[in-house]
């Protein structure tokens, strides 16, 4: 389940707290901006850009075939000739990640701004 609206993700959370959801992975996106706008993409340069990167990215989503990762043919057949099974050794080697604190980039090209 993908969560990407802080206030839905606390009612989905007490919901499986207290038993009546139960999921096997919740990720929780809640990137000012949205995701469009989120870790790993570029630097935005202004509001307008922002607003024509997300209305485009949305439009692309919506207009796909297929609309949830685990239907997509591509993803079964990595699954199936490569990966073998979500949580897999290697799934785990080639998916997951971690993280470390980092300086923030400000998104300035001089130094000290």
């Amino acid at each position: 389940m993908d969560l990407f609206n802080p206030d839905f993700a606390l009612t989905i959370l007490d919901e499986i707290r207290s038993g009546k959801r139960q999921v096997d992975l919740l990720e929780v996106m809640v990137c000012p901006g949205g995701c469009a706008n989120g870790g790993g993409q570029p630097l935005p340069v202004d509001e307008q850009v922002i607003r024509t990167r997300s209305r485009a990215i949305y439009e692309m989503d919506n207009s796909g075939s297929v609309q949830e990762a685990h239907h997509n043919p591509a993803i079964g057949q990595v699954y199936h000739e490569f990966l073998k099974e979500p949580g897999s050794p290697a799934s785990k080697e080639h998916l997951y990640t971690t993280f470390s604190k980092r300086e923030v980039n400000s998104g300035s090209s001089s130094p000290g701004s």
